[in-house]
């Protein structure tokens, strides 16, 4: 995957994103936009870490990314010593819009690089069940406490418990559990099966995890003392 124009983008390993231009501006129109020949992307951590062309020492950056191309819903609006930045990756997936320009401490302000598109997609990792363990058995217990690990990223989880491992008779569906457990009751005896999946802030849910079986068993019969 490549990069056009200007930015070259360092970005988390749970997400994908690429920086789009969006206008026909060449570097001689606009010379913060430097045509650097397509970078490639890496994965580093939870920061996304965008550079752009150095126009030399001592100068002073303003950096804007913001929801829609006028730039009237900005996110961030921050001034750089250095030609780069750093910030945590954004919640939701989605289009955004960033530009920059050269702010000189004895002049003027320069003019706004032409707008670029930040493309992000969010890509969840699947949660692992911490309980009921594997091929847990109950007996006579008819409630039982559902845990699993937190995906970061993620506003809420979607969980599905079945009687059948293809998931066709589904017992109980929750698609916005706001936390890592939850509790079910009332179960009858029998075999059950579980699977839960992260759902990120714009709705897009990830994979799910593994299936976890459990067993509700009845009581051991009672000795019948005969007379």
């Amino acid at each position: 995957m490549k990069l056009l124009n200007i930015f070259s983008c360092i970005i988390c390993s749970s997400f994908y994103a690429i920086v789009l231009p969006v206008s026909h501006s060449s570097a001689a129109d606009n010379p913060l936009i430097a045509a650097s020949k397509g970078e490639a992307i890496s994965n580093t951590g939870e920061m996304v870490h965008l550079r752009w062309k150095n126009l030399g020492e001592g100068i002073i950056y303003q950096f804007q990314m913001a929801r829609d191309r006028e730039f009237q819903q900005i996110i961030i609006d921050q001034n750089c010593g250095r030609p780069e930045i750093a910030f945590p990756q954004p919640d939701a997936s989605g289009i955004y819009y960033v530009r920059t320009r050269p702010l000189d401490p004895n002049g003027p302000a320069g003019k706004f690089s032409a707008v670029q598109v930040y493309e992000l997609s969010l890509k969840l990792q699947a949660p692992y069940i911490i309980l009921p363990e594997e091929i847990s058995e109950f007996r006579d217990i008819h409630d039982t406490e559902v845990k699993w690990s937190q995906v970061p990223r993620a506003a809420n989880y979607h969980l599905i418990l079945a009687r059948d491992r293809a998931f066709k008779y589904i017992f109980y569906e929750n698609t916005l559990v706001p936390g890592t457990s939850i509790q079910i009751r009332n179960l009858d005896y029998g075999t059950y099966y579980i699977k839960v999946c992260a759902v990120s802030k714009d709705g897009k849910e990830g994979p799910f995890s593994d299936t976890r079986p459990f067993i509700i068993v009845p009581p051991p019969p009672r000795n019948i003392h005969l007379k």
